[in-house]
């Protein structure tokens, strides 16, 4: 009688060396999705830094960059001290932000941005998740607003990407 099918011990061997296999694939597997998380956030910083520029071009040659708040025409997008107003709406308007998720924090005085990954969060989710980028400008209630506003403070948090 011809036998069909595998033996027991075939079947072990083939699970024991597919134990094996994926023992040493996962961890690539997964320091590849984090690399990819983190190539993520910092090319939003790259652009995010082209359109702030491109914005306070605009803002110049409209005559809004001294203004505390305006709204660039032609572009439907708004400007502060002629840089680019850290909203969440403005900010994705702007950039086209595709795959990343944006949120306001802070008082309208001193606006920060959180920007993350995966679905929508409260802003105590996005930082107990370790892997977002924070946007925040100086308060602009000081003496020389323009001197202190183009300066950007990002702050990576990369601890669990």
């Amino acid at each position: 009688m011809k036998q069909k099918g595998f033996s027991l011990t075939e079947v072990t061997v083939a699970l024991i060396l597919l134990a094996i296999i994926s023992l040493f694939s996962a961890p690539q597997i997964m320091q590849k999705q984090r690399q990819d998380r983190l190539n993520s956030l910092e090319s939003f910083i790259d652009k995010f830094h082209d359109i702030n520029q491109e914005m306070m071009t605009h803002a110049k040659s409209q005559g809004v960059a001294e203004m505390p708040l305006a709204k660039l025409s032609e572009l439907n997008i708004y400007v502060r001290l002629g840089t680019l107003a850290l909203d969440d709406f403005n900010v994705e308007k702007a950039m086209g932000v595709q795959g990343l998720n944006l949120a306001n924090i802070g008082p309208t005085e001193k606006p920060s941005l959180l920007i993350y990954l995966g679905k929508e969060k409260s802003p105590e989710q996005i930082k107990e998740s370790g892997c977002f980028l924070s946007i925040s400008r100086p308060s602009h209630g000081a003496t020389s607003l323009t001197a202190t506003t183009n300066k950007l403070t990002i702050t990576k948090f990369y601890d669990y990407c």
